[in-house]
């Protein structure tokens, strides 16, 4: 059986130095920086041994906290979000396809917003928006743009409902656990540059790519049901015509052999048990006298 490699422990390289989110490289080493931990609180230690594979911070004591590898990674996400002067914004294309079997599909692949690059006026941070709170609201050139970070989760459904009903462009930003251990400077350009970490989930613009969308998922769909009732009629009128023709010569000698055969093994009795074979009783056959 093959045998898996180890998965290594992810690396985290911030920690909470009093209310501050610090990296590693901002305090000394050891207990001495006087850190804590994002998720749990406890005291952390600063790695900077000279034979570390990489600077990074690790609980003082055996935890099974993982550093708070979600915690950590929005919270520095949303910091460096606000001090970029600007920020690319990925192609959103609007893809969806819809199979009936057998009766074929329809699909609708269109942009409805250029990849392009946006001035970042102003940026709110955890700001509430009815009844969920956004991660940040990006106000470029009199537009509003909602940002959710995620490291391992997805943006709720509630989130979705909200910005909808407002009106308002979501744009998703997908972090990976290995983030945790880049630099600052590192985790700027992959906000700012990143196109693959980027997912639209709505814009308003997309309102009319939806109704095409729906509109050609119903014509085939009511295609689909005509052919099927025009299939289901023909196979009726198919049957009526099957009973009412008259049998081959054939085919009646087969039906009245198989008539015959039916009435024959329903004349034939059973044979009567007699003798030994009427006595219900089952007998020893160790009771037996032995013939010799």
């Amino acid at each position: 059986m093959a045998r898996h490699a180890p998965r290594e422990p992810v690396l985290v390289a911030y920690a909470l130095q009093g209310e501050r989110l610090v990296h590693v490289s901002q305090v000394v080493g050891g207990l001495a920086c006087r850190c804590t931990c994002a998720s749990c609180g406890q005291p952390m230690t600063a790695n900077k041994k000279s034979g570390t594979r990489r600077h990074h911070f690790a609980h003082a004591q055996a935890s099974a906290c993982d550093g708070g590898v979600e915690t950590v990674l929005r919270r520095v996400a949303k910091a460096l979000l606000a001090e970029l002067p600007s920020m690319r914004l990925p192609e959103y294309r609007y893809r969806r396809t819809f199979t009936v079997y057998g009766h074929g599909s329809v699909s609708i692949d269109q942009v409805v917003a250029p990849a392009t690059r946006i001035a970042l006026d102003e940026v709110y941070l955890e700001q509430p928006l009815g009844t969920v709170v956004s991660d940040a609201i990006l106000e470029p050139a009199a537009r509003r743009l909602l940002v959710e970070i995620t490291v391992a989760g997805a943006v709720s459904r509630a989130t979705l409902r909200t910005v909808r009903r407002l009106g308002l462009a979501l744009l998703q930003v997908r972090l990976q656990p290995a983030d945790a251990a880049r630099p600052p400077e590192a985790l700027k350009v992959k906000l700012d540059t990143d196109d693959a970490a980027k997912e639209w989930l709505f814009d308003p613009r997309q309102r009319e790519a939806e109704r095409t969308w729906l509109q050609r998922r119903r014509e085939l769909v009511r295609v689909a049901q005509r052919v099927r009732q025009a299939r289901d009629v023909v196979m009726n009128q198919a049957l009526e015509r099957a009973r009412r023709e008259p049998l081959p010569e054939w085919m009646k000698a087969s039906a009245a052999a198989v008539t015959l055969g039916t009435e024959h093994r329903s004349s034939v009795r059973p044979r009567e048990a007699t003798g030994d074979d009427a006595n219900p009783e089952v007998t020893d056959v160790r009771s037996l006298p032995s013939r010799r």
